[in-house]
């Protein structure tokens, strides 16, 4: 195991208050959601402080980008704030924390305190080396297996399973559009298969004189491969809009969305294409290199 932090809550179901106060006497609030923490949760969660440094004492605090933007003011490290608690000193400014990816929470930004856990501990956060979770899970049931009752079962969850939880939805949603695409393009596959095939057969004796006049190859792949062209841009054209139009209709509903730039329908088009090149030319390459007198004599 490499790090160890303990905390109050689960990080992907609350936080340990709300409330934050500009002055000591508790005037100027501003929504803010409190989390108590560990010495070590930044660098245990891979969350950067973008200014000042990590706390080193109980009275200090960092608050993350989101809520020092919300302040409206320049911010200043030194300044104390005020939970409804006690003052803590601002030390640092971290980058933004996401405990929900459809929660509204984390658009009022984050002050994090720090806290040694002596009245209360809800959760223990076991960080592992790279390929050696499973090594990681089975010490850790030992572990609670000899200081638990047997009667109590013992279950050790990932983060990854609290996401899974969080989002059993977008998993199964993921699930079933997963499966519609490729139901769709193997039906796409299919009709294009058998387009092909019936023009093919029905250009047969063109294709036959063309081929006699001189034309190779290349030239009557040319002739199919341009009702195809036409067909896929008149397609990207009617359907990546309504797609971009669905998708950032659908993104509101989250504090993160998946990038849906050049490179997401860049990829897609790319894909479509090397699909619909690959089912059109095996069924071209086998008209273009018939023989014309074979096709005349049949005529």
């Amino acid at each position: 195991m490499e790090d160890i932090i303990i905390s109050d809550i689960n990080y992907l179901h609350g936080v340990s208050g709300t409330g934050l106060f500009l002055t000591e006497k508790r005037e100027n609030y501003v929504d803010a959601n409190v989390m108590r923490v560990s010495p070590s949760f930044f660098r245990f969660m891979n969350i950067g402080i973008i200014s000042g440094n990590e706390q080193k004492t109980l009275g200090e605090m960092i608050i993350d980008e989101v809520l020092a933007k919300r302040i409206n003011k320049d911010i200043q490290l030194g300044k104390v704030l005020y939970d409804y608690n006690k003052g803590y000193t601002l030390v640092g400014i971290s980058a933004p924390f996401v405990s929900s990816n459809y929660s509204g929470r984390e658009l009022n930004g984050f002050m994090f305190i720090p806290s040694d856990f002596s009245d209360y501990i809800g959760h223990c956060y076991v960080k592992c080396y790279a390929n050696r979770l499973k090594e990681a899970v089975s010490s850790i049931k030992s572990v609670m297996k000899d200081a638990l009752p047997e009667s109590i079962e013992v279950s050790v969850p990932t983060m990854m399973d609290d996401i899974y939880e969080e989002h059993a939805l977008e998993f199964k949603l993921r699930g079933i559009v997963l499966f519609m695409s490729i139901i769709a393009l193997i039906i796409s596959v299919l009709g294009i298969y058998s387009a092909i095939t019936l023009d093919t057969e029905y250009r047969r004796k063109e294709m036959a004189i063309r081929k006699i006049n001189g034309a190779g190859v290349r030239q009557i792949v040319l002739i199919f491969a341009r009702l195809y062209i036409v067909l896929v841009i008149v397609t990207v054209a009617i359907a990546f809009p309504i797609v971009e139009f669905l998708l950032r209709m659908f993104s509101n509903i989250y504090y993160s969305f998946i990038d849906t730039g050049i490179l997401f329908y860049g990829g897609i088009l790319l894909f479509v294409v090397l699909l619909i090149t690959l089912t059109v030319y095996v069924r071209i390459r086998n008209i273009a290199r018939i023989n014309p007198a074979e096709i005349i004599k049949s005529e």
